[in-house]
């Protein structure tokens, strides 16, 4: 009985590590990608131009910091109102750590269509490029990994989100206390 206990402890515990591994790197198929590294040009400063759709986003999932090479610490997760006024105060309070971050003065939530724009449909844990957006969306299962759009879904009050960790398109309630998502800000710059 000690044996077979054992035993099925053994195996277990390799299917546990084999789980949390797979948590720590993309996975990817074999397919072209729909966001290649090339697309992107990046920048030491903490944000990314995309070159197909002229947007420039932040690297980082608010609450995240740039070290110069990647996304560190955990992102911050709100309300959608609550979301709204943190890009305000990012955009206007010259004490918050991300104003002005890229010389870029006017951040905003992206609609979903441009959540949607950076989809690289080949990869999950992240479902995004990792060069351009490298240490983010990695837990397809935390809220952390869905970010918030400005797109209201209609006949509702429902607001669009994206999975930053599996590339899907989601509806919640904007309005509901349980509803905190992260957020990947861009400009029109």
């Amino acid at each position: 009985m000690n044996k077979i206990l054992t035993a099925a402890l053994l195996v277990v515990s390799a299917c546990s590590s084999h789980v949390l591994a797979a948590t720590e790197a993309q996975v990817c198929i074999q397919a072209p990608r729909t966001a290649p590294d090339g697309r992107f040009e990046v920048s030491k400063n903490g944000t990314v131009k995309d070159l197909k759709t002229d947007l420039t986003w932040m690297r980082c999932l608010v609450g995240m910091k740039w070290d110069g090479t990647s996304c560190i610490n955990e992102p911050l997760l709100q309300t959608w109102q609550p979301a709204l006024q943190t890009v305000k105060n990012i955009n206007t309070n010259t004490k918050h750590y991300l104003y002005q971050l890229g010389g870029i003065t006017e951040w905003r939530l992206p609609n979903i269509k441009e959540l949607q724009s950076i989809h690289e449909s080949s990869c999950y844990q992240p479902a995004i490029n990792e060069y351009a957006f490298p240490n983010i969306g990695k837990d397809i299962y935390s809220n952390a990994s869905t970010a918030w759009s400005s797109t209201p879904a209609h006949w509702s009050k429902d607001l669009f989100v994206f999975g930053v960790g599996d590339g899907s398109v989601g509806r919640r309630d904007g309005s509901s206390a349980w509803a905190e998502y992260s957020m990947l800000l861009v400009a029109n710059q």
